[in-house]
């Protein structure tokens, strides 16, 4: 078995294979994977000549008090089918780690799914997210809102701007490379944005990126 980085045109059919195999992807979504696999740095695992397991991650800032400091973030651990129960994502993923922190990274992080797996590589569990619903007619803020502006995909790079120039506190994160940025908003079905351009030169200041479904929604809101 190799370990070895990912070969853009080389690799493309299989790690595409891999993530349809693992539920993360359905066809026609292969041009947002392929944002998301340039966006940092990705090796795979060959089996029989083949990449059967891929890792990722992409170059981040996390908030310490009044620091950032360098972080190396986990953005994918996925093993096709036939390679499975080799031990191949758990090594992949620590060889990928060493090489983010020899160039620098103080920090490494991910959202993790399973919990016994990645406590093996020495992460613990962080602060849980917290998913709130609530009726728009619940909403009793008297302030009559300015019209926004209308967000679209678009603006991807004008929406990451704004996430990195929003106030973090500690623990707050924030992925440098654009391109993850674009992948989330493009991979949005139906997705679709608002917000006021009071920052310096007219920057994104306030914003929401969400989805809807249906007439009356439900809607989520993935970036705030």
């Amino acid at each position: 078995m190799c370990f070895r980085p990912y070969k853009p045109g080389c690799d493309t059919d299989a790690v595409h294979r891999i993530w349809r195999e693992t539920g993360w992807i359905e066809a026609g979504h292969e041009p947002h994977m392929d944002l998301f696999v340039d966006a940092g740095r990705s090796l795979v695992a060959e089996v029989a000549g083949e990449a059967e397991c891929l890792v990722t991650t992409a170059a981040g800032v996390v908030r310490h008090l009044n620091v950032d400091l360098p972080m190396s973030c986990v953005t994918g651990v996925t093993t096709s089918r036939v390679a499975r129960k080799q031990g191949l994502a758990g090594r992949l993923t620590a060889h990928l780690i060493a090489e983010d922190v020899a160039d620098g990274a103080l920090v490494s992080g991910l959202g993790m799914f399973e919990q016994g797996f990645y406590n093996r590589l020495g992460f613990g569990t962080g602060g849980y997210e917290h998913w709130l619903s609530f009726d728009p007619s619940q909403l009793t803020v008297d302030v009559r809102p300015r019209v926004p502006r209308r967000i679209t995909t678009e603006d991807w790079q004008a929406l990451h701007a704004g996430m990195l120039a929003r106030r973090r506190g500690h623990g707050g994160v924030n992925l440098l490379p654009p391109q993850v940025t674009k992948a989330e908003m493009t991979w949005t079905s139906k997705g679709f944005g608002l917000g006021y351009a009071d920052g310096p030169d007219s920057q994104l200041s306030h914003f929401f990126w969400g989805r809807a479904q249906g007439e009356y929604g439900p809607y989520g809101i993935i970036v705030l």
